[in-house]
């Protein structure tokens, strides 16, 4: 089974190439939403791979929130340990810590292998008027077809709860979902499925779609998602990332969310 097919799909596909990654994102859309990410991740040794993450998100009704987290990974073999410490300093009087940690394993011959993935997170989210935490349990399952066709079923579960009208903590940060937008509010559970593409060796390019079901406290959502992601190099040194996100809200208002992403690997 080949190592790079494993990273391709669960983690960092350009650590294969190069010891460091940088990435820059911006998305904007419904609601004068706005939202940058800026991540930078090295190889520490031959199975090590950390890095930070910062992101700053506003919209019409939440104004300037910063967030950062500090993810390691260790990769072995056919294995994948992960842990995300992630925290949201005080604005507002809310203030949120938390982690996420995944463990992964791959199995399968040939060209043809899956990704089974396993997740645990807690969130703990206080304010002078109201404190609230989650406990999510993500899992899902991926499909390797020759390293051409990649489809991924995944489910989430919030354990236990305290029912969030408002916050400025993302779920985001426990829940493996496409929705590009906030959801600050109680996450109950998330159903999806991805799809992806490979255009190679015409184009080094990955078309996906994705489709997710997001149950909450406030309100309901499905969310479809369909994107690019293309290599500007043949060495695959240069990335860029563009997609369209639709959020059909059974409650609140529908949201449209653009997202452009840009990677170098040195």
């Amino acid at each position: 089974m080949k190592l790079k097919g494993i990273l391709a799909v669960i983690l960092f596909p350009l650590f294969l190439n190069a010891k460091s990654v940088a990435d820059f994102s911006y998305a904007f859309g419904t609601d004068s939403f706005d939202k940058y990410s800026l991540s930078y991740f090295t190889g520490m040794s031959t199975y090590v791979f950390a890095g930070a993450n910062f992101s700053f998100y506003d919209r019409k009704d939440i104004d300037g929130v910063s967030s950062l987290r500090l993810p390691f990974n260790y990769v072995k073999k056919n294995y994948i340990l992960s842990i995300k410490p992630f925290y949201y300093p005080k604005k507002d009087g809310f203030k949120t810590l938390g982690f996420k940690t995944s463990f992964a394993v791959v199995k399968g011959k040939d060209d043809i292998f899956t990704t089974y993935y396993l997740s645990a997170g807690f969130s703990k989210e206080d304010c002078n008027l109201q404190k609230s935490k989650d406990f999510i349990i993500d899992a899902s399952l991926e499909k390797n077809f020759y390293d051409e066709f990649f489809i991924m079923a995944k489910a989430a579960v919030n354990i236990n709860y305290d029912k969030r009208k408002f916050g400025y903590f993302d779920n985001s940060d426990l829940i493996n979902y496409g929705h590009t937008g906030v959801v600050n509010f109680t996450v109950y559970s998330n159903i999806g499925i991805n799809f992806a593409r490979s255009f190679k060796p015409d184009f080094n390019s990955y078309l996906y779609l994705g489709f997710d079901r997001l149950n909450g406290y406030l309100d309901d959502l499905n969310s479809y998602v369909v994107g690019l992601k293309t290599f500007i190099d043949e060495k695959e040194n240069y990335y860029m990332d563009f997609n369209y996100n639709f959020a059909d809200f059974k409650k609140f208002s529908n949201s449209r969310i653009f997202k452009i992403s840009i990677g170098v690997n040195f």
